[in-house]
């Protein structure tokens, strides 16, 4: 977008309306960034933030991104939290490859576990998703001749 800025300049008469379009873009892309951090959405937020500053280079955005990212990657409750997304992402494979009732009553103790570590945080409610999916899945097995 920093190069989309300079042959913007370029447009004459229409330059003007050229960069507020980029402008919105960016403006959306740092936005979309901040959404991310806000739901506590922290590797989806990095790999945006690796797109701002591809995408930005040049502009104060990408800086400001960089910046903050810097200071998430910093923080150990960041990283706890995107620990416990990646254990939850994890026990979310190894759902989908339970092949009989032992393996699902030992993988829904580790995500009970987990459950509870994520207590309070966003990541919670997606836990609590994949327990009652076991639960479900384990009921069923269980109503089967």
């Amino acid at each position: 977008l920093g190069a989309a800025r300079t042959l913007a300049d370029t447009l004459g008469a229409d330059a003007d309306f050229a960069r507020a379009r980029l402008d919105e873009r960016v403006a959306a892309m740092g936005a979309h960034f901040e959404r991310l951090c806000a739901r506590e959405d922290y590797a989806e937020a990095f790999t945006w933030a690796e797109r701002v500053g591809k995408e930005c280079a040049g502009l104060p955005l990408a800086a400001t991104v960089a910046a903050r990212v810097a200071e998430l990657r910093a923080d150990p409750e960041v990283a706890r939290t995107l620990a416990l997304g990646e254990r939850l992402a994890e026990l979310e494979r190894r759902t989908a490859k339970v092949k009989d009732m032992a393996q699902g009553d030992e993988l829904r103790a580790e995500v009970e576990r987990l459950v509870a570590e994520c207590q309070g945080k966003k990541l919670e409610r997606k836990a609590r998703k994949l327990l009652e999916a076991i639960d479900r899945a384990r009921e069923q097995k269980s109503k089967k001749p």
